[in-house]
């Protein structure tokens, strides 16, 4: 074979490596950059259970809509919370890690929050997460 024929060869094994690695990153197949609702809720309850359990059984609240998925978990007695809100994949339609997450309660400073997410239309949802700490149920909302 000669020089020119090598080089050529070498650049298009170049190319299909890198249009294929570039593929599988764009369609997530090893799922390093989405969640299915199943896997990530399962997740997000054994997080919960894990960083608020040890008081009793965590309390985990979800809510999701075609754009964004929205969860909180807290405490048995509702003064401290973690909460994380997370948006949807438009090529495979699974839900993106983390968008925003944060602490709500005592130790955080704040007992509720409110997050804004980008819908594929390019207007604004809301996802409003709320503790007050006096045993009252904890709130969830997405708009």
């Amino acid at each position: 074979m000669s020089k020119r024929v090598k080089n050529a060869l070498i650049i298009i094994i170049l190319l299909v490596i890198v249009l294929g690695g570039g593929a599988l990153s764009l369609f997530d197949v090893f799922g390093y950059r989405t969640w299915t609702t199943e896997k990530l809720t399962s997740d997000f309850r054994a997080m919960a259970q894990q960083k608020f359990g040890e008081d009793g059984e965590a309390i985990v609240l979800i809510d999701y809509n075609d754009d964004a998925i929205a969860l909180l978990c807290c405490n048995a007695a509702r003064d401290n919370g973690y909460f994380e809100i997370h948006k949807r994949d438009l090529i495979s339609g699974k839900w993106e890690k983390s968008m925003g997450a944060g602490n709500l309660g005592e130790e955080a400073g704040m007992y509720s929050y409110s997050a804004t997410y980008q819908r594929p239309d390019n207007s604004e949802g809301t996802a409003y997460f709320s503790l007050d700490g006096k045993d009252n149920e904890p709130s969830l909302r997405l708009y």
